[in-house]
């Protein structure tokens, strides 16, 4: 899958999918970051949300990070 443009509304929440194809005998792992900072999802969940299991994440109500 390869990067697509959105477009987010502010006020507005969205989800940002993540999918891999790997050798089932690997553990794997997803690490989010924004602004080149991993994400702490206990430390931000009020703007971040692992969605779909652990491969996507949701933007809560569009915060904006102007």
């Amino acid at each position: 899958m390869r990067p697509t443009n959105m477009e987010i509304i502010v006020g507005e929440s969205i989800v940002l999918p993540c999918q891999i194809a790997s050798d089932p005998a690997l553990d794997v792992s997803f690490s989010w970051a924004f602004n080149g900072q991993l994400i702490d999802f206990q430390r931000d969940g009020d703007h971040f949300e692992r969605v779909g299991g652990v491969s996507h994440l949701q933007l809560l109500s569009g915060y904006s990070w102007d």
